[in-house]
């Protein structure tokens, strides 16, 4: 609880925050500021658990439907960078959460002149690059890394059309947030981000309740190899005292 306010006041307080989060949760990436520093105000004062949570876990995913690693990310950076001066967190704000994230506990005060120079202009990949103490990955197909003692692993896919498309709709849409023209940057971000938002789901239920939560459109799981629905039988219901289907 905030120090110095009445329980009314902290109440309305979080109310307005905790709205102000679940809005900023389907644009994530245009307002990454916004809800790494709320989420951060809620962790760092258990605000949650005013909201009848037991954790910050069971905030996170219940209320939320976010994967707790990505939710952590955001709190790492609300965290790191609220510490900041005014010009840095500006500076920050302007590079997109995928660049903040890289650079959470790297820059400082006192270097941040430094980083300034030495990322300007640069892509997500190739700050990813400095960061380690690399260079840019080369996307050749010889099966070997120039230089490097690594082998890279070649991956051959057979795709039908439709799967193709998709393919290619998506790698455009993360090539151009990785600021790269490399199919293997691409995929590796794709990849990251799903790993992120749900590597929490086990079973086909898990699955099939994040897509009614994300597209609000409640859905129907049969199974054939077990003659069986699997998920969805209280809409069967439903439909059924409805006379629908």
């Amino acid at each position: 609880m905030a120090k110095g306010k009445k329980v009314g006041e902290v109440e309305n307080e979080g109310t307005e925050i905790r709205e102000k989060i679940k809005g900023h949760i389907t644009g994530v990436e245009t307002e990454h500021w916004a809800l790494s520093s709320l989420l951060w105000e809620v962790y760092s004062g258990t605000m949650y658990t005013g909201w009848g949570f037991s954790s910050w876990k069971e905030y996170v995913e219940k209320e939320l439907d976010f994967q707790l690693r990505k939710a952590e990310y955001h709190t790492a950076v609300g965290k790191w960078f609220s510490r900041m001066p005014s010009a840095a967190q500006e500076w920050a704000r302007g590079l997109g959460f995928s660049k903040v994230r890289l650079l959470t506990g790297i820059v400082t005060p006192e270097n941040i002149a430094e980083w300034k120079g030495k990322i300007e202009g640069k892509s997500f990949l190739e700050i990813q690059a400095i960061i380690k103490g690399g260079g840019e990955e080369d996307d050749g197909d010889t099966g070997e890394s120039k230089g490097k003692e690594n082998k890279l692993k070649n991956v051959n896919l057979k795709q039908f059309p439709e799967q193709h498309a998709n393919f290619i709709a998506a790698t455009d849409i993360a090539k151009g947030m990785a600021e790269s023209d490399k199919i293997s940057h691409a995929v590796d971000l794709i990849m990251t981000d799903f790993l992120a938002t749900n590597g929490g789901i086990e079973t086909v239920q898990d699955y099939l309740k994040k897509v009614e939560k994300a597209t609000g459109v409640r859905l129907v799981g049969y199974d054939p190899s077990e003659n069986a629905v699997v998920y969805g039988g209280a809409l069967i219901h439903e439909l059924r005292q409805l006379k629908i289907g």
